[in-house]
């Protein structure tokens, strides 16, 4: 596991609720995937304010090498 720069913090725009749409998980089993295994980056504030935001393609990759399917797929169109 690498450090989050202040770039990849630009980058990471997906809420936890548009990981969840595009993986078809609830939010809260998104909740449950660990740091190691898909990234996120935490907004500043504390408690109930802190948010994650998850880089598109580390989505993109856990879905791939995790769920084994690709969030891309034109011929999916079950949203």
């Amino acid at each position: 596991m690498r450090d989050v720069t202040a770039e990849d913090a630009k980058d990471a725009r997906l809420s936890t609720v548009d990981v969840a749409n595009l993986l078809g998980l609830d939010r809260r089993t998104v909740h449950r995937i660990p740091k190691a295994v898909l990234d996120y980056w935490q907004t500043p504030g504390g408690g109930q304010r802190r948010h994650r935001r998850y880089r598109r393609q580390d989505v993109e990759t856990y879905a791939r090498t995790v769920l084994g399917r690709d969030i891309n797929d034109p011929d999916r169109r079950d949203t």
